[in-house]
């Protein structure tokens, strides 16, 4: 076997899953500070769920590295890399960019507790100034 091959996919893949665990604890302890308030509107509780749904995907890329072939060859870890990245792309890709459509989606049924007032442009530049 190739050690420094195996080197590499032991600490690309312990990179993957540290980071897609933190990312994991972090939303899920986000999501449990905020998951009852009724101040923090539903999409943005979607969002950190997406968020956790892609750190499972980092995590099992980064777990799956450890049994990728050297020869180059495919097989089932390889698939199921390409599988759990095309899934985490369009996840990350849906949670940062939120498309409206979404949001309101999520926010079905929702009504806000906050009184929102609109301010003109003019109202926001005197009020930074």
């Amino acid at each position: 076997p190739n050690t420094s091959f195996l080197l590499h996919n032991i600490f690309v893949g312990a990179d993957f899953v540290i980071f897609g665990l933190w990312s994991f604890i972090a939303a899920a302890s986000s999501l449990k500070t905020f998951s009852s308030s009724d101040a923090v509107e539903p999409w943005v509780k979607g969002r950190y769920r997406l968020v956790k749904f892609y750190s499972i995907c980092i995590i099992l890329v980064g777990s799956l590295t450890l049994f990728t072939p050297v020869e180059g060859t495919v097989n089932w870890a390889l698939l199921v890399i390409l599988v759990a990245n095309i899934l985490r792309i369009a996840s990350e890709t849906i949670t940062w960019i939120m498309p409206n459509f979404l949001k309101k989606y999520y926010n079905r049924g929702y009504t806000t507790t906050a009184l929102i007032e609109e301010l003109s442009e003019e109202e926001i530049m005197e009020g930074m100034r």
